[in-house]
């Protein structure tokens, strides 16, 4: 099992800061020049993962969210953010009975998934 941290960022300019930061992580670093599908091979299991607001640019955002959740851990937490009214509700009744809802609608546009 991989103890680090783990990224894919498929944007060049990105991709050289966040080298740059990583460097100050503590612990491992594996970072992919790329973007992330639910076709990418994910090595090891996850504790947390993270969408920061790249759903949007996805082909099948649900497909490439589950995927990431198939590799946590038992008891691992899968979270998307995700801008704007529309954004979200899209996604809400696919994963309703796996995640917590952390306000009430229209108020909060995150979804966290526990597996």
């Amino acid at each position: 099992m991989f103890a680090g941290y783990s990224a894919f960022e498929p944007n060049p300019g990105h991709v050289q800061v966040l080298q740059t930061l990583l460097t100050k992580l503590p612990f491992p670093v594996r970072l992919q020049a790329r973007g992330f599908d639910e076709g990418v091979q994910i090595e090891g299991l996850h504790d947390f993962v993270l969408f920061s607001h790249s759903l949007y640019w996805m082909r099948d955002p649900a497909a490439a969210m589950l995927h990431a959740a198939d590799s946590l851990t038992p008891g691992g937490v899968a979270m998307a953010l995700i801008q704007g009214p529309c954004g979200a509700h899209a996604l809400f009744n696919l994963f309703e009975d796996q995640y917590q809802r952390l306000s009430p609608m229209l108020q909060n546009n995150r979804i966290s998934m526990n597996w």
